[in-house]
């Protein structure tokens, strides 16, 4: 549901931002409303929308441990439009569904000091089997592995001159994220449905964006376009600066068949955790950004 939505926004934001104003195409019940008509067809002053949607895939150069990759979005409520046509000011939730086929590689440091931190005893085979999961998909052992992420968030948003400049537009957010790792231990042992995924959750983590969108540093036109020319894909080309910090402090495998969270802290001892408290990434993202 929350998908169809999200794919809703960006058509209207395409249907009634790139539209001819003279002849628009749309409901009468926002032509016969005016303020609806204030929010949806924009006029010669319009920067903004109400809607916008950034779908882009993240390239992390240098990963020494847990980092998100692959393609995220983030849909965009700009709350400064109910007011002003100008500028972007609001909030946006951020989200990644699938966590893809990327895999996780980890420093030689990030596993001698895991290995070196790792608790080998447990007090029942399910903690036991979870703790090994996440050393073997850790260390690279055969038969396990380390996965992509999902994840979701909230943020602010804001750009100064949306159509203007390079459109340059400041993401700040936070969120979870979860990690997947397979191996031989992730059968019934842990779900009952029989699920092949292990999932360590890492809250509070928290990431910042500078996106611009290449195409406005040499057009600085507005929404409106001649209905008589094909739409320019190059302006929705968006470009992302990306930053990200990952904290493994709270950091939990997700509840299975044995009715509880398990912490990190029963995994590995508290100096590993004191050194990779909060991970730093750095990325280049691109892909499609509407705003």
């Amino acid at each position: 549901m929350i998908v169809r939505k999200i794919f809703l926004f960006c058509f209207l934001s395409l249907k009634n931002f790139s539209q001819e104003d003279n002849k628009p195409y749309v409901d009468p019940l926002i032509t016969n409303t005016p303020y609806l008509k204030y929010l949806f067809i924009p006029d010669s002053t319009t920067q903004s929308s109400v809607f916008g949607l950034t779908l882009q895939y993240l390239y992390t150069p240098e990963i020494k441990s847990f980092a998100s990759k692959g393609a995220s979005g983030n849909l965009i409520l700009n709350l400064s439009r109910f007011f002003s046509r100008k500028f972007v000011l609001g909030l946006c939730y951020n989200f990644k569904f699938y966590n893809g086929v990327t895999k996780q590689h980890y420093s030689k440091e990030f596993k001698d000091d895991f290995d070196k931190n790792f608790i080998t005893n447990y007090n029942n085979s399910v903690d036991s089997a979870q703790a090994y999961t996440l050393k073997g998909g850790i260390d690279g052992s055969a038969g396990f592995e380390s996965g992509g992420n999902t994840k979701k968030g909230w943020g602010i948003v804001f750009s100064p001159f949306p159509q203007k400049y390079g459109g340059f537009m400041l993401l700040l957010k936070t969120g979870t994220n979860w990690f997947t790792f397979t191996g031989p231990f992730t059968n019934k042992l842990f779900y009952s449905d029989g699920g092949r995924n292990m999932n360590l959750r890492l809250k509070n983590s928290y990431s910042i964006e500078l996106t611009f969108k290449p195409y406005k540093f040499f057009n600085s036109e507005g929404l409106k376009r001649d209905r008589s020319k094909p739409i320019n894909l190059l302006k929705y080309i968006g470009i992302s600066l990306y930053y990200e910090r990952i904290s493994l402090g709270n950091a939990v495998i997700d509840q299975t068949n044995h009715g509880r969270d398990m912490s990190i802290k029963e995994v590995v001892n508290q100096s590993f955790i004191s050194k990779y408290r909060n991970i730093n990434n750095f990325g280049i993202e691109m892909g499609i950004a509407i705003y």
